[in-house]
C-alpha cells in the first residue's frame, strides 16, 4: 500500500507516492549489487537510475548508501581527499622548480642585456669612428 502525501507548492487535489526509506535503501543496495554483478560502470547516478530516484537524494539522505557507492566504484571521500593532497603537494614542487628556472632565466636576461649595451656602445664609436667624426687616440 503506497501512502500519498501533498507536495508543497503543488496544485491541490496532485499527489506524489511517499517512499519508505527503509524500503528505499534496500532498494539503492539491490541496485549496487546489481551494477557489480553485471560489471557495469557503478556511480551514484546509475545506481540512481535503476532505482527511479535522484543522484541528489542518495547524496542527502542516504549518505551510507552513497559512501558505499564511491567505494565500490574506488572513489571514497578519504581516497579522493588523498589524491588531491598528492596532486597539490605536486603542483607545488613543480611551482618551486618553474620559480627556480624562472629566477635563473631572468639572471641570464640582466646578463644578455648588460653585455648587449655593451656591444651597442661599441657599435656606436665604430660607427662615429667609420664616419671621421670621432678619432681613435693611439695608447702609449
Amino acid at each position: 500500500m503506497s501512502r500519498t502525501s501533498k507536495s508543497p507548492g503543488k496544485q491541490e487535489g496532485i499527489t506524489r507516492p511517499r517512499r519508505d526509506r527503509g524500503e528505499t535503501t534496500k532498494d539503492l543496495q539491490r541496485a549496487l549489487q546489481g551494477l557489480q554483478e553485471a560489471g557495469a560502470r557503478v556511480s551514484i547516478s546509475a545506481v540512481a537510475a535503476a532505482v527511479g530516484v535522484t543522484p541528489g537524494l542518495i547524496h542527502n539522505k542516504y549518505p551510507a548508501v552513497a559512501e558505499a557507492i564511491r567505494l565500490a566504484s574506488g572513489r571514497t571521500v578519504k581516497a579522493r581527499l588523498t589524491d588531491l593532497q598528492q596532486q597539490l603537494q605536486e603542483a607545488l614542487a613543480r611551482n618551486a622548480e618553474l620559480r627556480k628556472e624562472n629566477a635563473e632565466l631572468l639572471h641570464e636576461v640582466r646578463d644578455l642585456a648588460s653585455v648587449n649595451e655593451s656591444i651597442r656602445q661599441q657599435l656606436a664609436v665604430a660607427r662615429a669612428t667609420a664616419t671621421g667624426k670621432v678619432v681613435r687616440i693611439p695608447t702609449p
